[in-house]
């Protein structure tokens, strides 16, 4: 992904997230953290490059037991 060109939108959305009071407490939101997967976003980037800025996103899954 072109990170300069999407900047300020992903720079938006880190922010809008690490802000966000969820049950009192704030998100732990963070930038390139290595985690398996993301395969459809690089599909995504590689089939429309100039057009989509597509996000892998990971979460804890704290609220079940897995």
């Amino acid at each position: 992904m072109n990170r300069k060109k999407w900047a300020p939108l992903i720079d938006r959305f880190i922010n809008d997230l690490g802000v966000f009071n969820f049950l009192g407490s704030q998100l732990d939101v963070r930038e390139n953290v290595k985690f398996k997967g993301g395969q459809f976003s690089r599909w995504i980037d590689h089939q429309f490059p100039r057009k989509t800025c597509s996000i892998a996103i990971e979460f804890k899954k704290f609220f079940m037991d897995e």
